[in-house]
C-alpha cells in the first residue's frame, strides 16, 4: 500500500513536470536575424541576447522533445506500478493524449513561461559551451521568423540578397534611392569641366549623335 502511495504521488508529480514543460514556449525576437546581428555589433547587449536565443532556438525546441519524451515514458512507469498494468497503460494513453492540451491552459502557460525565463540563460550557456549535444539532440528545425523590415540596412541587405529577381540596375538605382535623401548636390554633379553640350543650331545627323553617343552620357544641355 505504501509502494503504491508512493507511484501515485511520483504519477501526479511526473505529470505535472510533463504538463510543465510541454507549455513552455521560447519567446522569438520581433526582429529578423540580420537586424539583430546589425544592432549586436553596434555594441547593443539586448539584441546580442536575443541573437543568441534565435541562433539556439532549434537546439532549445530539440531539447524541449526529447525531456517531454523522457516524462512521458515515467508517466508510464509510475502509472503501472500504481495503477497496474491495463489501468496504467490506459492511464498513460489518456495523459499521451491529453497533457498537451491541458498545457494550453492560461495558468499554466504562465507559471511555465516563469519557470522557462529562470533556466533558459542557464541552458543556452550548456548547448553553446558544448555544440556536440545540440548537434546531437537537434531534431526540430523551426521556419525563419517572419518580422517586418526594420531599418534601411536591412532592406538594402535584402536588395543585395534578392539573387536574380532584380538585375544588377534595379539593385542599383533601389540602393542609390535609399541614400539619396543623405547626399550633396556635389555628390551626384556632373563637373564643368567634363560636360558635353550641343549648340541649338546643330543638325542632328549621324556624326553628331555617333559622337554624343561615344562621350557616354545620356543628357546634353543646349
Amino acid at each position: 500500500m505504501l509502494m503504491q502511495t508512493i507511484f501515485i504521488l511520483g504519477f501526479l508529480i511526473i505529470l505535472a513536470m510533463l504538463v510543465l514543460v510541454a507549455s513552455m514556449i521560447p519567446r522569438r525576437s520581433v526582429l529578423s536575424n540580420f537586424e539583430l546581428e546589425r544592432r549586436s555589433q553596434s555594441g547593443n547587449d539586448t539584441a546580442a541576447e536575443e541573437l543568441k536565443r534565435e541562433v539556439l532556438l532549434d537546439d532549445v525546441m530539440s531539447l524541449k522533445k526529447i525531456v517531454e519524451a523522457f516524462f512521458l515514458v515515467l508517466t508510464v512507469v509510475a502509472a503501472v506500478g500504481a495503477f497496474g498494468s491495463f489501468f496504467g497503460v490506459l492511464a498513460s494513453l489518456v495523459v499521451a493524449l491529453c497533457y498537451s492540451r491541458v498545457a494550453e491552459l492560461e495558468s499554466i502557460h504562465v507559471a511555465a513561461t516563469r519557470l522557462y525565463e529562470r533556466i533558459e540563460p542557464d541552458m543556452l550557456n550548456l548547448i553553446q559551451r558544448y555544440p556536440e549535444l545540440g548537434k546531437l539532440v537537434r531534431s526540430v528545425t523551426l521556419a525563419p521568423n517572419q518580422t517586418e523590415i526594420s531599418s534601411r540596412e536591412e532592406l538594402e541587405h535584402l536588395v543585395e540578397s534578392s539573387g536574380t529577381i532584380l538585375t544588377s540596375d534595379e539593385k542599383k538605382l533601389i540602393t542609390n534611392g535609399l541614400h539619396f535623401t543623405s547626399k550633396k548636390v556635389e555628390d551626384i554633379m556632373t563637373p564643368r569641366g567634363v560636360i558635353e553640350t550641343i549648340a541649338r543650331s546643330e543638325v542632328i545627323g549621324p556624326l553628331v549623335l555617333d559622337e554624343l553617343h561615344k562621350t557616354g552620357h545620356s543628357r546634353f544641355p543646349v
